[in-house]
């Protein structure tokens, strides 16, 4: 399709009237370098009163590489895989916390590709260390037979988000290019293991040489301010793909168990917790920024329905059915008015959103009421997953300007 039937949709969403000139001076001109001499004095160790651009991308890349290569090596079968448990720390600290900072940072740099990749695997990180903390009650709800399907509806959502993130890189560097082909063969590996192919040894050993792949990266970023994408597509961040991408990933996990794909929807509490809570949560807040009111009260409210569900599963609040059903039952009548409202944005988007948003949660709340629609509902969700990544896609193509564009369904403003 032509270019410009995606950029008009993607400006429906992101209003570029919020660019900042780049060299615009935080200090008024009157002051330099009369006051400021004053105060900083030319000499042998005068103080710099230059602002400076800190690049965070090389303490994201050593946050990804260093926890790759830790889980990696437990795949791998060079120590115990009980003994992960040990490195919790760098699982949340490193891998989690670190990487969702440096995503926050690379939004305020305009950078949405690096912000949807920082998060989202920061994400990753923090969910796997939930899966791994006794106090979660995640492993403890599964046994040697029910635990691998869980894990590989895991690993498959992470593959599927792996893959279409290497799609978006194909305009960058082939040093990301190829990070992101062995981290998508790392995930595919693992999730075929975790069906019984036995890959997971194969996929611990790729994930060592993806972490030493990006190496290089870390270097070069850090010695020469490079940036994970060409140039930004537009004026001001765009944080729709990331939220798009935790709703769909979240939804995948949850979805499978309730189309009875995976026998407990534990294996969700830290997706839910983390991607779906608070990665959508810090989309919603930085889409305010941008003056996207629309998507920033969705992906809020969305992220309050993870947050919710998650801190329901880990306390095990959903004591009855009753329950259950009013809290499907809320959240389908929100669901159908954010879908009245998305109405004026484009088709791709309405259909990820909240259509299909909407018909998984009232045919869940209608097996909830006896209805038998639930298994329906759990395939609906996997589908509501997919076009919400590929909306995500098709937004994050338009970022780091591909070669290539995916159509949205542009709406005509009337």
């Amino acid at each position: 399709m032509p270019p410009d039937e995606t950029t008009s949709s993607y400006q429906t969403l992101i209003p570029t009237e919020l660019a900042i000139p780049s060299n615009q001076s935080p200090v008024p001109s009157s002051t330099v370098p009369g006051q400021l001499q004053e105060q900083f004095p030319i000499g042998e160790h005068a103080i710099p009163v230059a602002p400076v651009k800190v690049n965070l991308i090389p303490l994201g890349l050593v946050a990804f590489a260093v926890t790759t290569f830790v889980a990696s090596a437990s795949n791998a079968g060079l120590f115990s895989g009980a003994s992960i448990t040990v490195d919790l720390a760098i699982l949340y600290g490193l891998g989690g916390s670190i990487q969702i900072l440096v995503g926050i940072d690379a939004l305020r740099t305009r950078n949405s590709f690096a912000a949807t990749a920082f998060c989202s695997y920061g994400a990753f990180w923090l969910a796997v260390g939930t899966i791994f903390t006794p106090a979660s009650g995640i492993l403890a709800a599964y046994n040697a037979a029910t635990l691998p399907p869980a894990l590989g509806f895991f690993f498959l959502s992470w593959t599927i988000f792996t893959v279409l993130m290497t799609l978006a890189t194909l305009r960058t560097n082939w040093a990301l290019i190829t990070v992101f082909v062995l981290l998508s063969l790392t995930f595919l590996l693992l999730t075929l293991g975790a069906f019984g192919a036995g890959t997971t040894v194969i996929g611990g050993w790729l994930g060592i040489l993806t972490a030493l792949v990006t190496a290089p990266l870390v270097w070069y970023t850090a010695t020469h301010r490079f940036e994970l994408v060409m140039a930004p597509a537009s004026a001001v961040a765009n944080p729709i793909p990331l939220g798009l991408s935790a709703l769909a990933l979240t939804t995948f996990v949850l979805s499978a168990d309730n189309a009875r794909l995976i026998s407990a929807p534990n294996i969700v509490l830290g997706l839910a917790l983390f991607y779906g809570g608070l990665v959508q949560l810090i989309a919603g807040v930085l889409a305010f920024r941008v003056r996207n009111t629309f998507a920033a009260i969705a992906f809020c409210i969305h992220s309050v329905f993870w947050i919710a569900l998650g801190l329901a599963l880990w306390q095990n609040l959903f004591l009855n059915i009753a329950v259950v059903t009013y809290f499907l039952v809320a959240w389908t009548i929100f669901a159908a008015l954010a879908g009245i409202v998305s109405l004026k944005t484009n088709i791709a988007f309405i259909a990820a959103s909240f259509l299909s948003v909407f018909l998984t949660l009232l045919f869940l709340a209608l097996g909830a009421l006896g209805g038998g629609t639930s298994i329906f509902g759990g395939y609906l969700g996997m589908l509501t997953a997919l076009v919400a990544w590929y909306t995500a896609l098709a937004l994050l193509l338009v970022e780091t300007q591909s070669p290539f564009r995916l159509p949205v369904g542009s709406r005509s403003r009337g």
